[in-house]
């Protein structure tokens, strides 16, 4: 990645001020527009909203090398799964990986050090898929570092560090293009930005204006997804509307149905020390729709979630629903597959695989299923062999679930 760090690290900041800004000039003619089946006022329970067509059950090893603590991000290839984890004694994360069939830990990206293939502490990182290579950002330092999927050093590359100032997220697209996430900010405001590596500029840009912050920064929630190698779908915060990033411009792709009106942006103002789920709550005692914080896409489905509520979408009929999220500690027996909690830990779902969602489980709520020990259901048996393997401060399990909805039965 060599010129794409190369680019980066000479781009000059004066550029990302001679993009327009692209929030009014995306073309409307082709949003589609999702019929949701009931309100999120009047969510159902999620077995009369969708059922499972599939799960998986991968345990992640645990040993002395890799203990979890609080996963912040998961990245599935076809291989591995890379796990984001805090240290508990140091700043930042660790990054590690697993085997994706068996969740056996293999090793982890880079080490803590002073060294040059070492990084005091990163809190993001972003890959790419073609080159199989994982590049960590090391803040302290202010420099890239790039291993292989298998963990060797292959580069390290110093940057600006205004480059990445309020700076959430990035990812690396097939043609090199490089699109960031921000957080909310008291600067620029930029929410995304899409920069062309090859130009060194600016191809396109989103605002998070009218919505401003008191505070130097102020985050949202987790809004990207990459749906293939050359585009990239996102939510805005307070919107009931999901954006797509393609062929270098930013346009609206489907606008969600809801009962409850839209906060008035214009007056949405963080104040200094308030977050914005603070300020949120309180737009929602008040009756208003607070759009989401947490987008996840398969290959037929939609997953959003917020204050206002969860929303299942199907793209294909361009139907949604909205449903409750199920207690963890429910009484109900375990006997078949459908039976299996959605959403088995406080982290849920956080992730998504093709046509998978993928779910983070807490060993200690899995420890509290009760699961029938007479089950046929090869799913459930799987599940109870995993459960009996389990210690509560274990490494969580990963689910992986395959949806099936009810809309046509409505």
């Amino acid at each position: 990645m060599k010129l794409l760090f190369f680019s980066l690290c000479v781009f000059p900041l004066s550029v990302s001020l001679s993009a327009k800004d692209n929030n009014q000039k995306a073309s409307k003619e082709n949003v589609i527009k999702i019929s949701t089946i009931n309100s999120e006022k009047n969510p159902l329970d999620r077995g009369k909203a969708f059922q499972y067509e599939d799960v998986k059950i991968v345990p992640l090893e645990t040993n002395q090398e890799c203990l979890l603590t609080f996963l912040v991000e998961i990245f599935l290839t076809d291989e591995y799964i890379f796990v984001a984890d805090p240290d508990s004694k140091e700043i930042g994360n660790d990054l590690y990986v697993f085997e994706r069939a068996t969740g056996k830990f293999l090793h982890k990206i880079g080490e803590r050090g002073g060294g040059p293939a070492e990084y005091v502490a990163f809190n993001n990182f972003f890959y790419d898929k073609n080159k199989k290579t994982i590049t960590l950002i090391d803040f302290h330092q202010n420099v890239f570092l790039t291993y292989g999927y298998d963990g060797k050093f292959k580069e390290r590359k110093k940057y600006s560090p205004e480059l990445m100032e309020n700076v959430e997220n990035m990812i690396i697209l097939n043609d090199q293009k490089v699109f960031m996430k921000y957080f909310i900010n008291k600067k620029e405001n930029d929410a995304y930005v899409l920069f062309d590596k090859n130009r060194t500029m600016v191809f396109a840009k989103k605002s998070y204006n009218p919505i401003q912050t008191l505070s130097l920064s102020a985050g949202y929630g987790e809004s990207i997804v990459k749906v293939n190698d050359d585009r990239v779908n996102f939510i805005m915060p307070l919107c009931d509307t999901i954006f797509s990033c393609y062929k270098g411009k930013f346009m609206p792709m489907y606008v969600v149905g809801h009962q409850a009106k839209n906060i008035p942006r214009e007056k949405f103002i963080i104040g200094e020390g308030e977050s914005f789920f603070q300020k949120s709550i309180g737009y929602l005692q008040k009756g208003y729709f607070t759009g989401f914080t947490n987008y996840k896409e398969t290959n037929d489905y939609i997953l959003l979630s917020g204050l206002s509520g969860n929303c299942l979408i199907n793209k294909q009929k361009t139907k949604g629903v909205y449903f409750s999220n199920e207690a963890t500690n429910e009484s109900r027996l375990v006997k078949s597959v459908q039976d299996i909690p959605f959403k088995a830990s406080l982290k849920g779902i956080m992730g998504c695989d093709n046509d998978y969602f993928v779910g983070v489980a807490d060993p200690i709520v899995l420890l509290n299923l009760k699961i029938s020990p007479d089950t046929k259901d090869p799913v459930v048996q799987k599940l109870k062999e995993v459960v009996n393997n389990l210690q509560e401060d274990d490494n969580p399990v990963l689910i992986f679930y395959k949806l099936k909805d009810h809309f046509d039965e409505k």
